[in-house]
């Protein structure tokens, strides 16, 4: 009955691969951005981080006013909640999260559903050094929102079949 078990199960997975099953990202399909000009609108505090995660995932993406897409953040919100306290009842972490909604217009019309991402950091707090708090709780800050302008990015490019005007996909 084991051994049985055994090649019913085999014979699946033999099945599966011969029909070209494979892992979600383990395909040879290259993902490119669907537009290649792109204007960053109502960024606030994750306008840089946008667009540098929109240039670095494709060198063929260039940043204009009058571009082909427009990716406009409609709300950012983004929080500081305790984590956890130290045996003396202070705060020794906090956790730092930031949740962006943002939407992508095609000439001015919007396209596919709005896109949500959420990222998050553990911020250990150090009572002794409150002048190197400040300064690392804003460089945990940036790499939140890089982490979420790169998420954003790799959303609009695993969803090309939102976006009806986009080029083709390459395949490698």
């Amino acid at each position: 009955m084991y051994l049985w078990k055994k090649v019913v199960g085999l014979c699946g997975l033999l099945i599966l691969t011969a029909c070209g099953f494979h892992l979600k990202g383990t395909g040879n399909v290259q993902y490119e951005l669907p537009y290649s000009s792109w204007h960053v609108e109502n960024g606030q505090v994750m306008q840089n981080a946008l667009e540098s995660a929109l240039i670095y995932q494709s060198s063929h993406v260039s940043l204009t006013e009058n571009a082909e897409a427009v990716l406009k953040v409609i709300q950012i919100d983004h929080r500081q909640d305790i984590q956890s306290y130290n045996n003396n009842g202070g705060v020794s972490e906090y956790l730092l999260w930031v949740r962006v909604h943002a939407q992508v217009f095609y000439q001015g019309e919007p396209v596919g559903k709005p896109i949500q991402v959420y990222a998050q950091r553990v911020l250990t707090h150090n009572h002794s050094d409150l002048l190197g708090h400040q300064q690392e709780k804003q460089s945990v800050w940036q790499d939140i929102y890089q982490d979420a302008a790169k998420q954003m990015v790799q959303k609009l490019k695993t969803k090309r079949t939102a976006f009806p005007h986009a080029s083709p996909e390459k395949s490698i």
